[in-house]
């Protein structure tokens, strides 16, 4: 007879083994995700900083101004 379905104590152990296995990676690309998530949020500050920067200089707000002592 098949023993598939009956669940040994050592058949259980390695269940537990795997699952216990399979929690610990998920735990460590969750921490992966999170870390990556706050790259992409630093990346996206310094961007956005910059594109103001550009604006401002576009707009002859900037720190060189190209139109001054014009009066």
């Amino acid at each position: 007879m098949d023993d598939r379905g009956i669940l040994t104590e050592e058949r259980a152990a390695r269940r537990y083994r795997q699952i216990a296995g399979i929690e610990r990676a998920l735990n460590l690309k969750a921490k992966e995700l999170a870390d990556a998530k706050q790259g992409v949020r630093d990346v996206q500050e310094d961007f956005d900083a910059l594109l103001k920067q550009l604006r401002t200089a576009a707009r002859d707000e900037g720190d060189l101004p190209l139109f001054t002592d014009l009066d």
